[in-house]
């Protein structure tokens, strides 16, 4: 192993990926890589690089701290090995976690259908909130969906659950949490969930007042027509915000604009 400035080079290595609390860029010169212990964890950003042993060059943020490692190692304990995990990049919670599954009865229903998914999916973010650190009770379902059996033999087909988060009553844009059933067994878990607090809930313009701002913006006249800024008025989302590559977070209107304005955008309250 050698390291020069923020490049480590290494072969014939396993590697614990959440164990690294910097970003490396880590060359890997070896024909066999194994990402963490027992499971593959897909890197973000994964691109073949020069040098020999077709090695890749990987580039990734991962701040999984002891306490999330400990909970992922409990998981499998509870769950079984062959499950895989994506760290998310800003927080110390998983972003993926996919592989093997979570028999539904552990969760309290021996079925999976459209009326308990929802239900189902809070049960087990509930049950392993150590790993996963959400508070289901920030969790809103905004959708349900099912797909047929894969083979003959399965007694259920596909099962899917999407939330948003939603923040003292307020949807958090770009947020959701996808939980997905085969067969009567949880196989995945999708999310982007983020950790707010102390953001102000009360507008400081109007409706009426983004909608200007957004036509604006657009280099249209401000006052365009009255029927334009009446159906943006009926169309806004007063929200939060999250600017995830600084980390913060912003009250904001997300504004749709009619097909003619030829766009939509979000419009920071500050």
């Amino acid at each position: 192993t050698s390291k020069s400035d923020d490049t480590v080079t290494l072969s014939n290595v396993d590697i614990e990926i959440g164990g690294l609390a910097e970003e490396l860029v880590i060359n890997i010169e070896a024909s066999r890589n194994t990402y963490g212990i027992g499971e593959i964890v897909t890197l973000k950003g994964l691109r073949p690089s020069g040098g020999s042993g077709g090695g890749h060059s990987i580039t990734r943020t991962a701040i999984a701290s002891s306490s999330s490692k400990q909970a992922w190692s409990s998981f499998r304990d509870d769950y079984g090995p062959n499950w895989n995990i994506e760290w998310d990049q800003t927080s110390s919670r998983p972003e993926r976690v996919y592989g093997f599954n979570v028999p539904s009865a552990k969760l309290g229903s021996s079925e999976v259908n459209l009326d308990n998914v929802a239900l189902l999916g809070k049960r087990f973010l509930d049950n392993n909130f150590a790993l996963f650190k959400i508070n289901t009770a920030n969790l809103e379902s905004i959708g349900t969906n099912s797909g047929p059996k894969l083979y003959p033999a399965q007694n259920s087909g596909l099962y899917r659950v999407t939330y948003q988060q939603r923040y003292k009553d307020l949807p958090v844009f770009n947020s959701f949490v996808s939980i997905a059933f085969i067969n009567n067994k949880l196989v995945s878990y999708y999310g982007n969930y983020f950790d707010i607090s102390d953001i102000k809930t009360t507008a400081g313009i109007s409706p009426e007042e983004a909608a200007r701002s957004a036509i604006k913006l657009l280099k249209n006249r401000e006052n365009k027509n009255f029927d334009v800024l009446q159906r943006i008025r009926e169309n806004h989302v007063l929200g939060i915000y999250p600017l995830k590559s600084k980390n913060a977070y912003r009250l904001a209107y997300k504004v749709e604009l009619p097909l003619e304005c030829k766009s939509d955008d979000f419009f920071y309250d500050d």
